[in-house]
């Protein structure tokens, strides 16, 4: 019974891994950091959009020595996770553009900070556009 079980769960994470590669197939939207582009028609602006992404730092303090210190290796992971706060955060900025119809984002800013509340210390990203449908 165990092991049916077992095999329904890999089927269902399976099905999803397909649904999220379908969806990030169908949101591939075009991602500016700047408003316009010399080739790009822009026909409609129809909102501005946000995600955030974060993660918790252990210990704070270490994190940042780490970053200033490449060569205890504690750099290499925070830079991992740096960049996949930004995959995450542009992957629902996209998503969030499919969802209101539009095919680009334009004006894309990233911005990074930290937050502590008591002993717990995050570093979270925030990114935002505008969500604009682009002509062909």
């Amino acid at each position: 019974m165990p092991e049916r079980n077992l095999q329904k769960q890999q089927q269902v994470t399976a099905e999803q891994k397909q649904a999220e590669t379908k969806l990030r197939e169908e949101i591939e939207t075009i991602l500016l950091t700047t408003e316009t582009a010399p080739n790009l028609n822009i026909t409609k602006r129809i909102s501005i959009i946000t995600s955030q992404a974060a993660f918790e730092i252990n210990n704070f303090k270490d994190a940042f020595v780490g970053l200033m210190n490449p060569v205890k290796g504690r750099s290499n992971e925070m830079e991992k996770q740096i960049d996949e706060l930004k995959d995450r955060a542009l992957y629902e900025l996209q998503r969030k553009a499919y969802e209101s119809s539009a095919n680009g984002v334009v004006a894309v800013d990233l911005d990074i900070s930290t937050v502590t509340v008591g002993s717990i210390s995050m570093l979270m990203l925030v990114a935002s556009g505008t969500a604009v449908i682009i002509e062909d």
